[in-house]
């Protein structure tokens, strides 16, 4: 029986150029009887414009390798540096894998079931349920990604989240937030400060049992709102806005309780670009 030792200059079997790299068989594919875990090269297909394909035996049948994206879900400074990463796969929820602002969990229950990502989402209810985030996010060049999964169409005042921001507008002027209002037909707000002019909404209502990425870019006081990764043109003034003040996911200082999921909550201290967003939207999960 031949025993192949890899050492590890050996290892990149991507170097197509030198001598230091697995030699593949110029053949045809092996045919023979295979046992589970054997190796072949299968000329008869193609991959990333090679005239071959690397093939695994799992017991049954040859499978293809592939090369999967490396997942980014457990990464704080993806796609660039972040402030803040609420991933809520553990019992505490307000727990921040960056490390910096664990918040504090009031009411809200993990949820297993309905979830973007990794073990579990957070769950609000609608009537207590919110995380308090600690000082120290605010800026007034700040973005959040996170994902959004509502049950029915909301008709009433639901702050998904709000942060104090520094935009300039002085006390109780500050507020930064996404939410939905009552009036609203299910339509999902971006606020910059706390002044009536100064809203973004989505184009159209959020769907219900779905999840949806939503991305909000504070640059200085201007706004840029992404669902989907699809840059929000609907906005203006509106006849009300929520005061926001403070740092919070799942409602206001005052009230306004949101009532569904959110997953992967990350908080940025720089205005992303339509392509990290992107990043994020189409993000792999570890």
């Amino acid at each position: 029986m031949a025993i192949t030792t890899i050492i590890p200059d050996l290892t990149d079997l991507n170097k197509a150029n030198t001598t230091k790299s697995l030699k593949m068989p110029s053949g045809g594919a092996f045919s023979g009887t295979a046992t589970e875990g054997m190796l072949r090269n299968d000329t008869s297909e193609s991959s990333a414009n090679s005239a071959s394909t690397m093939q695994f035996y799992n017991g049954t049948e040859w499978k293809n390798f592939d090369n999967l994206p490396a997942c980014t879900t457990a990464t704080c400074d993806y796609p660039v540096t972040a402030t803040a990463l609420y991933q809520f796969n553990t019992a505490t929820l307000a727990t921040d894998t960056c490390g910096n602002y664990t918040g504090t969990n009031n009411n809200v229950t993990q949820n297993t079931t309905v979830k973007k990502f990794g073990t579990s989402s957070a769950e609000f209810n609608g009537t207590n349920a919110d995380i308090d985030l600690p000082a120290g996010l605010n800026g007034a060049t700040m973005s959040v990604s996170f994902w959004l999964y509502i049950d029915a169409t909301v008709s009433s005042d639901q702050v998904v989240c709000e942060l104090q921001g520094t935009g300039g507008g002085g006390a109780n002027q500050d507020g930064y937030g996404v939410y939905f209002t009552a009036g609203g037909g299910g339509k999902l707000y971006m606020q910059t400060l706390n002044q009536n002019s100064n809203h973004t909404r989505s184009n159209v209502a959020i769907p219900a049992s779905q999840w949806v990425h939503v991305a909000a870019v504070w640059n200085s006081g201007s706004r840029t709102f992404y669902i989907d990764a699809v840059a929000q043109t609907t906005g203006g003034t509106e006849t009300t806005y929520l005061t926001m003040n403070a740092n919070t996911i799942g409602s206001r200082a005052s009230g306004e309780f949101f009532d569904g999921y959110i997953d992967q909550f990350r908080v940025f201290p720089s205005a992303l670009t339509q392509a990290q967003v992107t990043d994020l939207y189409n993000e792999v999960g570890c």
